[in-house]
């Protein structure tokens, strides 16, 4: 992941992983699910927040990457559990479709 010296990457769940960028936000998620469904495809996704709705796209993600958040929030602790990488990566505009890399 490129980034300015000035931004601090904090790991929320550790791993690599390389994938396909998809961005959601809490609104989006039943539409996304709804697409996903109809594939077999696994995503890094791209949020604002680590929201705890963000659960139910666990079977569809390879690894996230938030704008700010907390390593404590339900959502951080449950990605460890289940081994899937997640990034706190500040002010982070990529669009979707773009391969990208979590290391």
């Amino acid at each position: 992941i490129p980034f300015s010296r000035a931004h601090t990457v904090r790991v929320v769940s550790p791993g690599t992983v390389k994938g396909t960028l998809k961005r959601v936000d809490r609104t989006s998620i039943p539409d996304v699910i709804t697409s996903l469904s109809k594939t077999n495809q696994k995503y890094v996704f791209l949020a604002e927040k680590p929201y705890s709705e963000f659960v139910d796209l666990l079977k569809f993600a390879k690894g996230f990457i938030f704008n700010e958040g907390s390593m404590l929030c339900h959502l951080a602790i449950v990605l460890r559990e289940k081994g899937i990488p997640a990034r706190i990566l500040p002010y982070t505009d990529y669009e979707d479709g773009v391969s990208i890399i979590l290391e």
